[in-house]
């Protein structure tokens, strides 16, 4: 291409066009895609599931909500289906790679139930995607631990909208479009926490679950974690809690002092108790 011929598509571009609507670019770029409406989360903090929905264990087994959830420890539940391309398995496969990092027992500390948003799910199917997941799991967990449920789209959408679960179904290409979630749920069946992504953190993980049970299984060092840590939804992560830092520091200044003044004292009376002693002892003129 010569020099002219370049020069003269360069001016070409240059040639001024027809106005551009600034406000109705920023619109368009503001506004939802239709095949995304609906879909995302809107947190329902301490709202109770729906226990009376009837779904179907990956064991065939009908059953209702309320007769999975344990009622007395912290379950993580999650929204999934089994032909999901690609984020699901993500989800699912770092959620069991954390999970491996976590002291806690699966079954005994906490449970854990997956949802099935596509209503064609089998539970064969379910059964499947449980047993190779569970494949990856080197923890601790009981025989019956992490349940599988599937069921028509009404009973699941009941579940979903709850606790703030949005997803929907494009057409297009057969998909169901959703969010990367882990929702937690308390003693109380009540949500708890979520946290978003596809990426882990075992300490964030497992202080979401010590908080969520109430304290039933917390441990020394994850109590005082949480005394000085709080949960920040923005980062997903647990940021220090400067006052309560603070205040155990100054707690601890005041134990060590303590300790030192009392180290002092018992030391002056054992030196006081040895005076005493040497004085009282008989003065014996000696022999000649």
């Amino acid at each position: 291409m010569s020099w002219s011929a370049a020069l003269l598509g360069i001016t070409m571009m240059l040639q001024p066009g027809p106005p551009v609507d600034i406000g109705e670019v920023q619109l368009r770029a503001n506004q939802t895609p239709k095949e995304l409406e609906g879909v995302g989360i809107t947190e329902h903090v301490e709202t109770k599931v729906p226990l009376d929905v009837s779904l179907t264990k990956y064991t065939g087994e009908q059953v209702k909500l309320g007769a999975v959830l344990s009622h007395d420890k912290p379950v993580i539940l999650t929204f999934n289906y089994s032909d999901c391309p690609m984020l699901c398995s993500l989800q699912l496969n770092d959620l069991v790679k954390t999970l491996n990092g976590v002291d806690y027992v699966m079954g005994e500390d906490y449970d854990l139930v997956t949802i099935s948003v596509d209503p064609k799910e089998t539970p064969e199917k379910a059964k499947s995607t449980r047993d190779r997941y569970l494949a990856q799991f080197k923890g601790k967990r009981t025989d019956d631990a992490w349940t599988f449920l599937v069921g028509n789209e009404a009973a699941v959408k009941n579940v979903a909208d709850t606790v703030g679960f949005g997803y929907a179904f494009n057409p297009e290409n057969g998909e169901w479009l959703h969010t990367a979630t882990l929702i937690l749920l308390n003693g109380n069946d009540q949500v708890s926490r979520y946290i978003y992504g596809v990426n882990f953190s075992p300490k964030t993980l497992q202080l979401s679950l010590a908080e969520a049970s109430d304290g039933k299984f917390v441990t020394t060092a994850d109590q005082l974690i949480l005394y000085c840590f709080q949960y920040d939804p923005t980062s997903g992560k647990y940021t220090p809690m400067i006052a309560n830092i603070m205040r155990l520091g100054g707690g601890l200044t005041a134990l060590i002092v303590f300790g030192l003044v009392m180290r002092i004292i018992l030391r002056s009376r054992r030196e006081e108790d040895g005076d005493g002693n040497a004085s009282t002892q008989p003065h014996t003129e000696p022999s000649t």
